[in-house]
Order: structure tokens, then C-alpha cells, then sequence
């Protein structure tokens, strides 16, 4: 008699946690935008630790929007950028893993998810998760390096105030 055993199993955010949602915004910190190279306006990255252990909890982003206040802009949203000057995050609350920066001063490398304008006087939007299916952000296996996403922005002509917000969810 050969007996034989197999077990098949699926990893995944689907069905196994119910998401908490979260966002952070550049509401308080409006940045000018008069370059017509991108700077960032706010980044998101998952913290190092959570609870006092290392950060394994999947962070999904859904929507991103940007607000123009004078001009037209341009809008890249950027998946690990490999520089951002000046960049200090924080923690957004006390009940999630995400740290958020508004203070960058500049961003360059990374990979462009993607790239939208905006009417000044308007809001642009997109719904990310719908853009990139399964875009999930999370530390590298040492659990030392965070996955960053990055909203960054440039004039098309003069210079205007931009404001911008990202909407996430957490499986914790």
C-alpha cells in the first residue's frame, strides 16, 4: 500500500484579516511647487517595528490624490526612490505601522508607478490599488529596510501650493 500526503495552500491578504484603514496628508505642511523637477510632497513607508517587534504587517495603498492650488502641475508617484533629501518620518499614530515624511526636499531613482496632471484650482486622483494589483508594502527579510512610496510633483508653469493625501490599509 503507497499512501501519500499533500497539503496546497494560498498566501495571501484575501479573506484572513479584516483591514484597518488609515491616511496621512500634507494638510498642515503645503509645499510650493517651483521646480519643474518633481519634489516630493509626502511619502509613506511601513516602520521598522511595531509593538515593540519587528514590522511584518502588509501595508496596501489605495488612492492618492493631489490638490493644485494656482497652476497646473505634474504628479509622479514613486515606488522606492533611491534618494530622498531631507526626508523625516514619523510615526502617524499610535494604532498604526506606517511612517509618513512631508519634509523632503528632494527625490531622485526609484521606479514610477505612475504619472498624472493636475489643473490648477483642481484635484487629481487615482486609485492605486486598481493601477498596481498586489502592490505591498513591507520590510526586506532582515526586516532593516522599508518599502517607500512617494507622491512628488513639478510646475508645468507657475509656481503653485500643492497639498496631497494617500489612503492605505493595514492587516494587522
Amino acid at each position: 500500500m503507497k499512501i501519500a500526503c499533500f497539503l496546497a495552500s494560498k498566501e495571501s491578504l484575501g479573506d484572513v484579516f479584516a483591514p484597518v484603514g488609515f491616511s496621512a496628508s500634507s494638510v498642515i505642511t503645503k509645499k510650493t511647487i517651483n521646480s519643474s523637477t518633481p519634489i516630493p510632497v509626502l511619502s509613506i513607508r511601513p516602520n521598522t517595528t511595531f509593538n515593540g517587534i519587528t514590522n511584518r504587517v502588509p501595508v496596501l495603498v489605495n488612492n492618492i490624490d493631489l490638490l493644485s492650488v494656482q497652476d497646473t502641475v505634474y504628479v509622479k508617484v514613486i515606488l522606492n526612490p533611491t534618494t530622498l533629501t531631507g526626508a523625516v518620518f514619523a510615526a502617524v499614530d499610535a494604532n498604526s505601522c506606517v511612517q509618513v515624511d512631508t519634509t523632503a526636499t528632494a527625490v531622485s531613482g526609484g521606479t514610477t508607478l505612475t504619472e498624472f496632471y493636475v489643473a490648477g484650482g483642481g484635484k487629481g486622483g487615482l486609485n492605486l490599488a486598481t493601477l498596481v494589483t498586489d502592490l505591498v508594502l513591507g520590510l526586506n527579510i532582515a526586516g532593516t529596510v522599508a518599502d517607500v512610496i512617494t507622491i512628488a510633483s513639478a510646475k508645468t508653469a507657475g509656481n503653485s501650493d500643492t497639498l496631497a493625501d494617500i489612503q492605505w490599509q493595514e492587516f494587522q
